[in-house]
Order: structure tokens, then C-alpha cells, then sequence
């Protein structure tokens, strides 16, 4: 499993190891890597199981390996607008497990291209859609192919095109 991004109260990364501790039961290889830097960093290190890696801030290739290496995402955020970092592991082909809230329902499609689950829910909650994904070679595979093609319309030259059709659409609207 991975966890990309900040590694921050708001991020609820400290959701993460106790949910792992509940993969864990039943998954007993299962680890996560932490991939990110920020104010809680040190002390969520410090205090990590020795399953946990820390790999701090990466970008460009290394970022990209880091996704590559990965089964899923763990994202349980309850703060995001968007979700950059379920929109890149898409486009590495990873299914994401994360906070059914912020706009993160806006991109995760509940079944389709990963699990949301209640925010609230109990460590155990979480930790079934990822036993799922670490167990079930065909949901992960139907899941990541699903990512990958949601990815991919989210490309530069789709969103143009998508803009272009909406300038279109003005312009014959204006014409009438």
C-alpha cells in the first residue's frame, strides 16, 4: 500500500498504521510505504512499525516508481478539493481506498476504480476493501485497468478538447 502526500493532521495520515495493523491480521505481509513530507513526518516515523516505509518528498521518476511499486493507494483525507494523488495513481494503474468525502467522490468511482469509505468508519472498515485488493487478483486487476482509463481523461489534451467543445457551444448558442 502506499500513502502519497503531505504528512499532516489534515491528511489523516495517522488513520493509516492502525488501519495497516487491521490489513496486517489478515494480510501478514501487507506494508505501506509513506511517500511525502510535512509536519507530522518525524513523529509518525519515530513511532512506525518496522512494515512502515518513509521515503520523504519524491517527484519526476522517483514518484513514478513509487506509484509503480504499489498495489493500491491509501487516501483518507477528509480534506481534499480535488485528489491529485488518486488522479496519479490512476494513471500508474492503482485502485484507491479512501475518505468518502471532499471531493474525493468527484473522482473515485465507489467499485468501479476504488473502495470510498466512511471517514468514520472503524480501522477494521477500511482495512476490508484493501484485504480485497491484496487478495483478489481480479478486482485489483478490473479496478486498475478502470483507473487507468479514468486517467486518462483527465489528460491535458482531453481537458482542452473539453474546453474547446464549451467554447462551441457558445459560440453557435451566441449565433441564434
Amino acid at each position: 500500500m502506499l500513502f502519497v502526500g503531505r504528512i499532516s493532521a489534515e491528511k489523516s495520515v495517522d488513520r493509516c498504521v492502525p488501519i495497516m495493523e487491521e490489513v496486517r491480521a489478515r494480510v501478514p505481509g501487507a506494508r505501506i510505504a509513506f511517500v511525502g513530507e510535512g509536519p507530522l513526518y518525524d513523529e509518525l516515523r519515530s513511532h512506525a512499525p518496522d512494515w512502515a516505509n518513509f521515503t520523504g518528498y519524491l517527484s519526476g521518476d522517483d514518484l513514478a516508481a513509487a506509484y509503480a511499486s504499489g498495489d493500491a493507494l491509501l487516501f483518507p483525507s477528509t480534506t481534499e478539493t480535488l485528489g491529485f494523488a488518486a488522479l496519479e495513481a490512476f494513471a500508474s494503474g492503482l485502485p484507491v481506498v479512501a475518505a468518502n468525502a471532499g471531493g474525493l467522490p468527484f473522482v473515485v468511482a465507489d467499485g468501479e476504480t476504488g473502495f470510498l469509505v466512511d471517514p468514520d468508519a472503524p480501522d477494521a472498515a477500511w482495512a476490508d476493501p484493501i484485504v480485497r485488493l491484496l487478495t483478489d487478483p481480479d478486482t485489483n486487476a478490473g479496478m486498475a485497468r478502470a483507473a487507468r482509463a479514468e486517467a486518462e481523461r483527465w489528460t491535458w489534451r482531453a481537458s482542452t478538447e473539453t474546453v474547446l467543445g464549451y467554447y462551441d457551444e457558445v459560440i453557435r448558442s451566441a449565433r441564434r
